[in-house]
């Protein structure tokens, strides 16, 4: 049996190993003995050397050839590993590699997507400085031509006038030839320019006629603000509103703002009908709280995100008040201050950084006559306008590539006396205001607002003539106010306030 004969085997194998064994300690035994009998020589036999030296040759190249082979033998087990795992990212079983490929690619297009948007920004900015260069040329252009169209007119007037000498044998320097020619002069020059600008500044008329056709003859209409993107905070009543209506009918995209949401949309609404051209992406409305400073940034990140830019941005949130002096309290100085100062400041810092990144903008400030003479029983509004004009006044020194417009209407046909503030924390005036011939409608304000908008005006005063006179001496001679005040009825000056000029019930 072949299990009986495995067990001979092994007893023959180890009766072999044995006697194997035993051979080679005799053998041992008897080199030990040969070493010892040669003890005495100094030196092995040079063939037993040799022999050795082969043999350890021979053990050297066959551990070589046993290396090799296991290195080539390593080498292709790794070359099948490396090939079984690229096998399974082909597939997708390895995720220790497809989880760093896919954060590589992640990368990859969040750097792209940024790279797009600093493009955009950049190609935005050189468009805006590229349009801004054109225009300061074609302005420069149209005022070298009124220039020159002077001068030539002059040229052929003197020509004119001397030829009359000629033919007429008239002494140019009789008094009659040269009143007569002076005021023919000055009706000419009335009739081309109905409206003194001095600089940058104007004050609007002292008669209310319609300045638009002679705005226009020698700057800016408001057609010329089409396409622009206008946003109007305090945009659901009152002059915002019917500033939305104007700005919609010159062609502008729109952001609404205020907090009562029903009326934005019917101010959208009526400022699609306004223009037809306007489409529902044109307009659009965004409720925000401006003492709620915290939200301006999510608001103005949103009206970047809709239209892709921001050119004007009128600040027209703000309520006014109708409290003695000496009654109001702290709280209500600091809400005032928050809403009309603070939150504007506020908003207008996001309007400010936006612009000096895209080399040009707008800011529209609302403020008051107020802002420059102190009114009766309106302590805390009075003290929020003055700031406003010492902030914007500020801005307008530091950066003169940014625009700065503001605007100070005095009493305008609007509800505002409802919801204005009094010597109450918390409390409102709650009356309504009655149309009052006197006052100025807010169509009007908001129209001629729309003309200060489109020409840039740094300062606008917007008033009926009587009181527009009246504000120029107080303006110029402060004193009168104090002559006044010790000489009048405070009752009076009350009426005075509200464009009763006549002080009149």
């Amino acid at each position: 049996m072949p299990s009986v004969k495995d067990e001979s085997e092994a007893e023959g194998e180890e009766m072999s190993h044995d006697s194997n064994e035993s051979n080679q300690s005799s053998a041992s035994c008897d080199s030990s003995a040969e070493h010892t009998d040669s003890d005495d020589s100094s030196e092995m036999d040079e063939d037993e050397c040799e022999r050795r030296r082969n043999e350890c040759m021979e053990n050297l190249l066959d551990l070589e050839r046993q290396f090799t082979l296991l290195k080539e033998q390593l080498y292709r087990e790794r070359i099948t590993q490396v090939d079984t795992k690229l096998g399974e990212v082909r597939v997708g079983k390895s995720e220790e590699y497809l989880i760093p490929l896919e954060r590589l690619k992640e990368n990859m297009k969040t750097k792209t997507e940024v790279a797009g948007i600093l493009k955009q920004y950049r190609l935005q900015n050189i468009q805006n400085k590229f349009l801004a260069e054109e225009q300061a040329a074609l302005q420069n252009f149209e005022s070298e031509k009124g220039l020159i169209w002077d001068c030539i007119h002059n040229d052929l007037q003197e020509k004119i006038r001397r030829l009359e000498e000629d033919r007429n044998n008239v002494d140019i320097h009789a008094d009659l030839w040269l009143n007569t020619t002076g005021r023919r002069r000055r009706n000419h020059s009335e009739r081309r320019r109905a409206v003194s600008v001095a600089g940058p500044y104007i004050v609007y008329m002292l008669n209310d006629a319609d300045i638009l056709e002679d705005w226009a003859l020698i700057k800016k209409s408001l057609t010329s603000l089409k396409g622009k993107v206008v946003w109007i905070t305090g945009a659901s009543s009152g002059i915002g509103e019917q500033l939305a209506y104007v700005l919609a009918k010159a062609g502008c995209k729109l952001i609404l703002s205020a907090r009562r949401v029903p009326e934005l949309e019917q101010v959208k609404k009526r400022c699609l009908q306004e223009n037809k051209y306007l489409t529902d992406d044109d307009v659009a409305v965004y409720p925000l709280d401006m003492i709620n400073v915290d939200s301006h940034k999510e608001a103005f990140l949103y009206v970047i995100d809709k239209f892709g830019k921001l050119d004007v941005l009128v600040n027209n949130a703000g309520r006014s008040q109708r409290a003695q002096w000496r009654e109001i309290e702290i709280e209500v100085d600091r809400e005032m201050f928050e809403l009309n100062v603070l939150s504007i400041v506020c908003l207008s810092r996001l309007a400010v950084q936006y612009f000096l990144q895209t080399g040009t903008g707008h800011i529209v400030i609302n403020s008051s006559v107020a802002g420059f003479v102190p009114l009766a029983m309106s302590a805390t509004y009075c003290a929020t306008k003055y700031a406003l004009h010492g902030y914007f006044e500020s801005l307008k020194q530091e950066h003169s590539n940014i625009d700065v417009t503001i605007v100070c209407p005095g009493p305008v046909q609007t509800n505002f006396l409802a919801k204005c503030f009094t010597e109450k924390f918390g409390a409102q005036y709650g009356i309504d205001t009655k149309i009052d011939e006197k006052k100025i409608s807010a169509k009007r304000c908001a129209t001629l607002m729309g003309v200060a908008i489109a020409n840039k005006l740094d300062y606008v005063w917007i008033a009926k003539p009587n009181l527009l006179r009246l504000l120029y001496i107080l303006y110029c001679f402060p004193n009168v106010l104090k002559w006044l005040r010790k000489q009048v009825d405070p009752k009076y000056l009350m009426r005075l306030r509200e464009g009763n000029i006549a002080g009149q019930n």
